[in-house]
Formats: C-alpha cells, structure tokens, sequence
C-alpha cells in the first residue's frame, strides 16, 4: 500500500509542479486531486492483477509483500476509485476529454480487455503507454485547468515530461527483465542490453533539460524553474547510472519514481531561494 502511496505522491507532485511553473502557486485542485485519487487506485488494481500473471515470483521480493496485503490493496484501491469519481464531477465539462482518454489507455494498461492481455503485454509499447498517460495527467490536463493548453510553450513541456518519465521508466525495465522475458514481453533493455539502455535514458534526460532551456528562452520558464530541473537532472542521470537487473526494487520504486517529487521540490525551493 506503502507503495501506491508514493507513486500516487509523485503523480501529485508533478501536477502540482505545473501549476506552480504556470501560476507560481500550486493547490490541490479537482484535477489534481482526480491525479492522486485515479492513480493510487489504478496502480494497486495494477499490482493484483499482475500478481496474477506473474505466479512464478509470487513468494519473492515485492511480488510476495503484494501476495501478503492483497485484501488491503483492493481495499484501498476501492476507496480511491470512489473518490477519484468524487472528485471527477467537481472538475469542469471541458476538461474531461483531456483525462478521458489517457485513463482509458491507463485502464488499459492494467485491465486485461485483450483477450486476457493486457496494454502492458504487448510488444514494445510498455513505455511509450505509461509516458503518455503521465503526460497527459500531470502537464496538460492541469494547463487545461487554468486555461493555458493552447501555448505553444505548453506543448514544450508537455514533450519535455513525456522525455522525463520515459527516461525514469526504462530502468524500470531493467529491474523486470526476469519478469517480462517470462511472460515473453519485449521491451527496449532486451533489444538493447544494459549499456545502451543507460545511454538512451541519460540521453532522453539530456534532451528533456534541453526542452526547459527553451521555455526559459521563451519565457514560460523563471530562471530558478530551470535551475531546479538542472540539478534533477545530473541527479537522476546519476540513479540511471547505476541502474542494475540485481538491484533491490526501493532503489526503482523509491528513489528512480521519487526523481518525480524531487524535481518538484528542487524547482519550488529554488523559487523560495532566490
């Protein structure tokens, strides 16, 4: 549950480091709240439903912890889904085709509505699934919100988050090269090793402060905005680094999924700072 909670605080943060790049506040607004809600109940759906297709490990590492607290985990993920349509009629009409079809991709991704297959176990498209729906989630459904998405510096952003998250995400991949070579799903790591697996999330890191150079030359970004993002990304770059198969899994889901609430924290402190 421990878990669900924090990949549900990272969601948070990065909706709320939108509004505060766009507003220079942030609150927990009917989208952001929708965010936290949907998410914490989409990942712990995500966790039962995986059990399932995973009976191999079902006693070892985190696939036994979930196997241990699977009646908590449905229960908070009811609780959350409850909510999160709670909160869904409290966010405006025009928003709702913004979060529609992400959650649709997202739902997905977990459920499995293809033939007993889910998104996920297809070929290839793990990662470019999970990019989108962040993306969409927490950078253009909030600039939505506060009427920015038609700014071109928004769509900016928009690829740089999506280039975040899938650099956060590849080592992910990595740590479940047992798994996926079980279920005989192909995923970037298996086509491309260790090595350039690294090389391509370092790269995509790169890119993605690139990206947030160019909103601070147009203005979108204060300079502390891209300060903040520097130094997350030398961070993280760092974490990809030493991304191995063999490391325990708090390394990925503490510290590669806390990248997200640090880069939030690094911009708004930095903001506090100067």
């Amino acid at each position: 549950m421990y878990g669900n909670l924090w990949i549900a605080a990272c969601a948070l943060a990065l909706a709320f480091q939108t509004q505060f790049v766009l507003t220079g506040a942030f609150r927990f607004s009917p989208v952001a709240a929708f965010v936290f809600f949907g998410t914490l109940s989409l990942y712990g759906l995500h966790r039962i439903i995986g059990l399932n297709k995973v009976q191999a490990f079902k006693n070892k590492g985190r696939f036994a912890v979930i196997s241990r607290f699977t009646s908590h985990i449905l229960f908070y993920a009811g609780v959350s889904a409850v909510a999160a349509a709670w909160y869904w009629f409290k966010i405006p009409v025009r928003i709702w085709p913004w979060l529609l079809f992400p959650g649709l991709l997202g739902g997905g991704y977990v459920i499995p509505i293809f033939k007993g297959k889910r998104l996920r176990d297809f070929n290839d498209i793990k990662i470019f699934l999970i990019a989108v729906v962040w993306t969409a989630f927490t950078v253009l459904a909030p600039a939505v919100e506060l009427h920015r998405h038609l700014e071109a510096g928004i769509w900016l952003m928009a690829l740089e988050r999506f280039l975040f998250i899938f650099a956060i995400t590849l080592p992910f991949d990595l740590r479940d090269l047992p798994v996926d070579t079980l279920t005989g799903v192909r995923t970037l790591p298996r086509l491309l090793g260790r090595r350039r697996t690294v090389w391509v999330s370092a790269g995509c890191l790169i890119l993605a402060f690139s990206l947030a150079a160019v909103n601070f030359g147009r203005g979108l970004y204060a300079g502390d905005v891209l300060i903040g993002t520097g130094v997350t990304t030398v961070v993280t770059i760092g974490l990809v680094a030493g991304s191995r198969p063999e490391r325990h899994d708090y390394y990925y889901s503490g510290l590669m999924d806390g990248m997200m609430i640090f880069q939030f924290l690094a911009v708004w402190i930095t903001t506090l700072m100067i």
